[in-house]
């Protein structure tokens, strides 16, 4: 998946065609929106045994798509249309389309397994010593 799929999903969710206005600024909102979720991205490939990833600072609509799947497929495309509907003034579908942003990141998201650390075990045994 490249960008340029992101760029297009979000204007269907608009019923907008291609427009030299999105395209101008869609690479722009794209690393703000790379930014905002690169945590989420991150707890999903470490819990898949991968690697973190930076975010990237610059991007063109033809550069591969490197964030995780079931994160990039439906968020990126809902925050892509959020911030196209800023364009509308219309605080309704703002609302509407960052609602489903929000969610697409949530429903995402994994927990990282860890190990767990008893930090009250020394001083436990030391109560008990002293009672």
């Amino acid at each position: 998946m490249v960008y340029q799929d992101i760029y297009k999903r979000a204007l269907d969710l608009m019923f907008e065609t291609d427009s030299s206005d999105y395209r101008t600024v869609a690479p722009g909102q794209l690393v703000i929106l790379l930014q905002e979720t690169v945590g989420a991205n991150d707890t999903i490939r470490l819990a898949k045994g991968k690697e973190p990833l930076e975010a990237p600072v610059t991007l063109e609509l033809t550069d591969e798509v490197e964030w995780e799947p079931e994160l990039a497929t439906a968020a990126l495309a809902y925050g892509l249309a959020e911030k196209f509907a800023y364009d509308d003034d219309d605080m309704s579908k703002i609302s509407y389309f960052h609602t489903l942003y929000v969610t697409a990141v949530n429903a995402a998201s994994r927990a990282v397994p860890g190990d767990i650390i008893d930090v009250y075990d020394e001083e436990a045994e030391d109560c008990l010593e002293a009672n």
